[in-house]
């Protein structure tokens, strides 16, 4: 059942008139007619009873009545609902984002795109890098800001910012703070206190230390970088870390470019074969034109 049908039912009911039906609905007679016939030969009952000189509401028609204005007013209602929630939600983001997104010049564009678009709602989550995928893939988030090691999987599309590398940090009390930079060997007999796994930087260390030949000797795992940094600063032992995650000027620490360091690229990701909002589109589009024109 068409809703238009009750819509044509409803007002005739009130006007008892063809032409004022007509008129008030912007459609013709004879539409109002055959709304009305369609809907009879439907429920197979005769909603008006009709002579030369005026229209009148049957039995049947005195007993639908009310119930068709239920079931417009609830699909007003409904409509109304949806169009509410879809206003709500149209131009609101949400992104995902390592732990140490204010390192990055991501969060510059992201700061850059809130105040250029006051209107969007731009909501950020912190996100440990493990849960990033599984996040943006199952739609608790649209997008995602994450760091990468190896090749994107194809089922995101990606918009590359910037590279960072592996940095040993000591504290300045650690003789090894005298030096330029350094290699991996000589840390062997060094105490570390690393980020966890699930930050996805404790896998690739292990196994670039154990590619030089030894498994260090790991006294602390933690998941916050100013607890690790605090621990380094006590000298308690000494970490390694992606170079722009630490402030440079950070007291009492002393940050050795590593030989042979690892590289990571750090990335926006969207699901590649999902459909998208227009504003979340345009955000997608800002981002990818900021980092172009960094790269010019």
């Amino acid at each position: 059942m068409k809703i238009q049908k009750l819509v044509t039912f409803v007002n005739l009911a009130t006007t008892l008139n063809f032409s004022q039906t007509a008129e008030q609905l912007y459609i013709t007679q004879s539409s109002v007619s055959k709304h009305l016939k369609a809907l009879e030969k439907e429920l197979q009952v005769s909603l008006f009873e009709r002579t030369s000189r005026k229209v009148t509401l049957s039995e049947y028609g005195k007993l639908m009545l009310p119930y068709a204005q239920k079931i417009l007013n609830d699909y007003q209602g409904m409509t109304t609902a949806l169009t509410n929630y879809t206003n709500a939600t149209i131009n609101n983001i949400s992104l995902a984002a390592i732990p140490t997104l204010t390192s990055y010049q991501a969060f510059t564009a992201i700061t850059e795109y809130m105040q250029t678009f006051p209107e969007v709602k731009l909501k950020l989550e912190e996100t440990e890098t493990s849960l990033i995928p599984k996040r943006l893939l199952g739609g608790q988030n649209d997008f995602a800001f994450t760091r990468v090691f190896d090749q994107i999987d194809p089922v995101f599309d990606s918009i590359v910012t910037e590279t960072d590398h592996f940095a040993v940090f000591v504290s300045e009390h650690n003789p090894l703070s005298e030096l330029h930079q350094i290699s991996l060997e000589d840390l062997r007999d060094e105490k570390f206190v690393l980020l966890a796994e699930k930050t996805n930087l404790f896998t690739p260390i292990i196994r670039h230390c154990q590619n030089h030949g030894f498994s260090p000797n790991v006294i602390y795992r933690g998941e916050r970088v100013s607890s690790i940094i605090d621990m380094v600063q006590s000298n308690i032992g000494i970490t390694i870390l992606m170079s722009k995650s630490v402030p440079v000027d950070k007291p009492g620490i002393v940050a050795l470019p590593l030989i042979d360091a690892l590289d990571s690229h750090l990335v926006f990701l969207k699901r590649a074969h999902d459909k998208y909002t227009p504003q979340q589109l345009s955000f997608w589009n800002y981002l990818q034109k900021y980092f172009d024109s960094k790269q010019e």
